[in-house]
């Protein structure tokens, strides 16, 4: 697939490169959802989609688990597969 469609915030790096994208972006999104419902808000939450997408794209250095919501590490590797 080679569209663009969904919320800045659950958008597969892959997808906003547009270069095609197959089943595994519903993977990352699964992961983004699973951190929020850990978490209590998306990882790339940002005021402007242009930051968004910013973090997405360099999300192996924008993805944070704050310390003060204790999770456990099962529970990050999951996230992180």
């Amino acid at each position: 697939a080679f569209s663009t469609v969904g919320t800045p915030d659950y958008i597969a790096p892959e997808v906003f490169m547009q270069n095609g994208y197959n089943k595994l972006c519903d993977w990352w999104s699964l992961g983004v959802i699973m951190y929020e419902m850990l978490i209590g808000y998306p990882p790339f939450c940002s005021e402007t989609p242009q930051e968004t997408y910013r973090k997405v794209m360099n999300w192996r250095e924008t993805l944070i688990f704050p310390p003060e919501v204790p999770i456990s590490e099962k529970a990050k590797d999951l996230i992180l597969r």
